[in-house]
């Protein structure tokens, strides 16, 4: 079974805010982050139904650049 930590050397999450709450998904290299990001496992649904929130209520931003997935 893969996990995230295959793809990702870092995974972190920290308060962004007294409501927000912010995940980092940070890649090996860009094989990875191809990877991950191609398998559409980290979507807004996903963070909506773990949190009970909304979907709309998730931002989800994609860096290319930094191989990595942010998640807020």
């Amino acid at each position: 079974m893969t996990t995230l930590l295959d793809f990702c050397s870092l995974v972190r999450s920290k308060n962004a805010g007294p409501f927000t709450l912010t995940f980092d998904f940070m890649c090996h290299d860009q094989a990875a982050y191809d990877t991950l990001v191609a398998t559409g496992f980290l979507d807004k649904d996903l963070f909506a139904r773990l949190y009970g929130v909304h979907p709309a209520d998730i931002l989800l931003v994609n860096h290319p650049l930094a191989l990595a997935v942010k998640v807020s």
